[in-house]
């Protein structure tokens, strides 16, 4: 009788210690993935900020003129806009 609970209580106790090793080192390596996790995410939202930065330039009036002069393109007169009636969105004559 006295073996079987000391048998009992020493089996729970090596049980106890496994799993709070593995309990352990998976929450280590959840902290790392975070870290990871975070660290990219900081990476990712500076590349963010230099593509915005990289767009604005690109897409900026005073150098779209300059390419536009270079092509030899001109600006629209407004009597060459010609407004769109629904009908002839809606399946009518062209």
């Amino acid at each position: 009788m006295r073996f079987s609970v000391l048998f009992t209580v020493l089996s729970f106790s090596v049980f106890s210690f496994v799993t709070m090793l593995h309990i352990k080192t998976d929450v280590a390596s959840l902290y790392n993935e975070r870290d990871s996790l975070q660290s990219q995410q900081v990476a990712l939202r500076e590349t963010m900020k230099v593509q915005q930065a990289e767009l604005a330039h690109l897409t900026g009036p005073e150098r779209l003129e300059r390419f536009a002069d270079m092509a030899g393109m001109k600006t629209i007169e407004t009597s060459q806009i010609v407004p769109v009636k629904a009908s002839y969105i809606l399946g009518g004559a062209w």
